[in-house]
């Protein structure tokens, strides 16, 4: 549900004392993708190196050491999206596209950076330079693709002063349709159709940001939110008419947290800096600010609600102390 909650159940409360038992193990490359699971099988992306050592720092700050960036020759200048055997890691398939590292601050991470999407028996994916792509599950073949920056004049990259990350938009599926955040006049939000990849809508003249969008449920009325640089927006999604927006600003205009969606037509965000957290009540007719405060500033990490509290790790790039926020005072208990 995008909001890293679940419904599983039967998960054990304690380890073996041996510990779980571990299957097997296998290199993969660079990247922040996901993996998902399906039908026995595992799907991410990844680049791979290039063959030399790779570096371990793992960068928690703002500002980076320019040796860092060298990096970039320890990567190759492709990607690859892989089906693995769930039981033994064994390939099955894999799609390599090219994917330059040129104009980008490769010291946040070379990428991908986005999580592909399962919608029946295609793959969506989405590359660190707006490469998108739909994939037929069982053979890896190309259905349809995109590149958003040749096809659309997309911009090739996020900006959050002074720093240019990759894109980093998973895509989200509402009916017959597959949604991405684009970038340029009139098209901050794209939406395709999963069958052919056709152009179905674009909208918005609003600066994207790395969050990607999630669907919600408001009174009966199915909508998109999108996370931008400088607002959160709430969008058809079936026609991308703009229903409403709300500001939220961060002094270095980068959104990164998922926003989180509650049935009692609650929606929170948070970003780091003087961003803050803020929960918006939404409704057919509109939004109301609930509350704003800068004191839970969340950066990268998800946040999820359980019962009254927003619970999220909070703190910039300092030390980040898990926090528990009141769901409609902004009180941190």
């Amino acid at each position: 549900r995008r909001n890293f909650t679940s419904d599983a159940v039967g998960l054990e409360n304690t380890w073996p004392s041996e510990g779980p038992t571990q299957l097997w193990s296998r290199g993969l490359g660079a990247g922040h993708s996901s993996i998902l699971v399906n039908a026995g099988r595992l799907y991410t992306i990844y680049r791979p190196s290039t063959g030399g050592d790779q570096p371990e720092e793992h960068l928690a700050r703002e500002r980076v050491p320019v040796d860092l960036r060298s990096q970039s020759g320890r990567w190759a200048e492709e990607e690859i999206v892989v089906a693995l055997d769930a039981s033994t890691g064994q390939t099955i398939w894999e799609h390599r596209y090219p994917a330059s590292l040129e104009g980008l601050d490769v010291a946040l991470g070379v990428g991908p950076h986005a999580t592909p999407l399962i919608v029946g028996n295609r793959l969506f994916t989405t590359g660190t330079n707006k490469q998108f792509f739909a994939l037929a599950i069982e053979t890896g073949n190309v259905l349809w693709s995109h590149d958003l920056v040749k096809d659309f004049n997309a911009p090739p990259h996020y900006r959050i002063m002074p720093l240019f990350p990759g894109y980093s938009c998973s895509p989200l599926a509402y009916k017959d349709l597959i949604i991405v955040t684009g970038g340029g006049p009139g098209q901050a939000v794209m939406a395709f159709h999963q069958d052919d990849g056709r152009l179905v809508w674009r909208s918005g003249d609003f600066a994207s940001a790395p969050a990607s969008p999630i669907l919600i449920t408001v009174q009966g009325e199915d909508q998109v939110v999108v996370f931008a640089s400088d607002r959160i927006v709430g969008l058809d999604p079936s026609t991308g008419t703009v229903r409403w927006s709300h500001p939220h600003r961060r002094r270095l205009d980068g959104n990164i947290s998922t926003p989180v969606w509650s049935e009692d037509n609650l929606l929170f965000m948070s970003s780091a800096h003087d961003g803050g957290s803020r929960v918006l009540e939404v409704s057919s007719a509109g939004v109301t600010e609930l509350w704003f405060n800068n004191t839970m500033r969340v950066y990268y990490g998800t946040v999820i609600r359980l019962g009254d509290y927003y619970y999220g790790s909070s703190g910039d790039v300092g030390p980040a102390f898990l926090t528990a926020i009141a769901a409609r005072t902004g009180e941190v208990v």
